[in-house]
């Protein structure tokens, strides 16, 4: 759980089961991305950030094998999604559905954005105040809003219900969230294909 009062404890869901089909068969949740102490598989280095922040518990959301064996050294709980095909929500929905009761909410967190900083989660998580009305929190950078997203446990239901490849949008465009600006653009970076490999890793 995150550092705090109880009433505000975050759990953290990191989405790890995508196929990546843009990226022509290569798993991109595999390739090195360096960090402090050297490189490591993508996956392995958002895991460890978000580990870094304070979240506690982790749950990564794995669709291969070799995926759940990049997290194997780290106190995270691998949930894996059966259906990792249908898309996103699926990930989503296995992530959520293995959070405990004791978290007032989760912080989702995609596992192929490796420019989010243990300083950006720490900002999202700070802002998370149920009791204050802040219960969809995300990180803004000059007007734009992507991820991390921390949702209040009271949107659960509406997330396990979500399908398809759209994700939560739905969701957050219906309620809206209270914004966290940043001051860079880590939080809008993601690796979807090739040529995002190139540039950011």
């Amino acid at each position: 759980m995150f550092a705090g009062e109880s009433r505000r404890a975050l759990g953290a869901v990191v989405l790890a089961a995508g196929r990546g089909r843009r990226m022509g068969g290569i798993n991109k949740l595999l390739l090195p991305v360096n960090g402090p102490d050297g490189p490591r598989p993508m996956i392995a280095h958002v895991t460890r950030v978000v580990l870094a922040a304070g979240v506690r518990p982790v749950m990564v959301v794995v669709g291969s094998q070799a995926t759940a064996e990049a997290v194997a050294g780290f106190a995270v709980a691998c949930v894996r999604c059966p259906d990792p095909d249908e898309g996103l929500a699926a990930s989503l929905r296995c992530g959520v559905a293995a959070l405990p009761a004791t978290v007032a909410g989760c912080l989702v967190c995609l596992g192929d954005m490796p420019a989010v900083t243990s300083r950006h989660i720490r900002a999202v998580a700070a802002a998370f105040d149920p009791a204050a009305g802040r219960e969809v929190c995300a990180p803004v950078f000059v007007g734009r809003r992507w991820h991390p997203v921390a949702w209040g446990r009271r949107y659960f239901p509406e997330l396990l219900r979500l399908s398809g490849d759209g994700g939560a949008q739905a969701v957050l465009s219906r309620h809206g969230f209270w914004p966290v600006s940043v001051t860079d653009d880590g939080v809008l970076v993601d690796v979807d294909t090739p040529e995002d490999a190139w540039r950011l890793l």
